[in-house]
């Protein structure tokens, strides 16, 4: 999993509308917030680091589509190891 993989998804989810270009910069940080607060309530991500934000985004968009991650813990492991940004495993 890496940013432009990331910001796709964003830009999917109409959270974000900066450039695909995988940097991590103040526009791909705020959808990812803003992904959060909607995505995930009851999870404590706002004291996270900004990687472990990243990656519980993406946990959260996995569980979405029913694809079982384990918790939204903002912890990458075997769930997300290698993983495309839409596809099921």
């Amino acid at each position: 999993m890496d940013i432009k993989s990331i910001q796709i998804v964003l830009k999917k989810r109409g959270l974000y509308n900066g450039r695909i270009d995988g940097i991590a910069g103040r526009l791909t940080y705020a959808a990812v917030i803003g992904g959060l607060g909607a995505m995930v309530p009851g999870v404590p991500w706002e004291t996270w680091s900004a990687p472990r934000r990243q990656v519980a985004f993406m946990q959260a968009h996995f569980k979405s589509l029913e694809i079982e991650t384990g918790p939204i813990d903002g912890l990458a492991g075997p769930h997300l190891a290698g993983r495309p940004s839409d596809e099921p495993a």
